[in-house]
Parts: C-alpha cells; sequence; structure tokens
C-alpha cells in the first residue's frame, strides 16, 4: 500500500503543531510565574515607572535575567519582590 503525501499540507500541519507546542509552553511558564516580561510590562504589573523599576534592579531588590542584549524579569520575581514588601499589619 502506498500513501501519497501532499507537502503542503504536511508542512501546513508542521507549523500548526510547533505553534500549539509554543503556546503550551508559554501557557505553562505562566503558571508557573516563569512567563519572561519586558522592563516595560514590569514596570506595569508593580504599578511604577520605569526609572523606579531601575532604581530596584540597580539596588539588587529585583534580579532580571538576561541573555545577550535581551534584559527581562519573571513574574515570579516580581512576586517575590511584592512579598518581601508587603507591610505587616499589627492588629
Amino acid at each position: 500500500m502506498k500513501v501519497s503525501v501532499d507537502i503542503e499540507l504536511l508542512s501546513t500541519l508542521q507549523a500548526t503543531l510547533e505553534a500549539a507546542r509554543l503556546e503550551i509552553k508559554k501557557a505553562k511558564d505562566r503558571e508557573q510565574g516563569n512567563e519572561p516580561l519586558s522592563i516595560e510590562e514590569a514596570a506595569k504589573y508593580l504599578k511604577v515607572s520605569r526609572t523606579t523599576l531601575h532604581t530596584y534592579v540597580k539596588s539588587n531588590q529585583i534580579v532580571p535575567s538576561e541573555f545577550g542584549n535581551r534584559v527581562w524579569i519573571t513574574r515570579s520575581e516580581l512576586d517575590r519582590f511584592i512579598e518581601r514588601h508587603r507591610r505587616k499589619v499589627y492588629a
């Protein structure tokens, strides 16, 4: 039995599967807090200016990730920062 495969269809299916794999990985990263955020996105997440965020990074209160000339901050790093700076309310 010989099966003929349409090359264009095969290529489309491969591209669709790869896109789905990437979306699943992004969803898992978001779930685990490993989603990389740009400096702008991180500042918005903390509701501070970029200047303030840079101050936190320079004082090692927030540790960014770097690869080449790309810099990002994970959501879990920002959540840890928020938790460390949460005010304690005394009753």
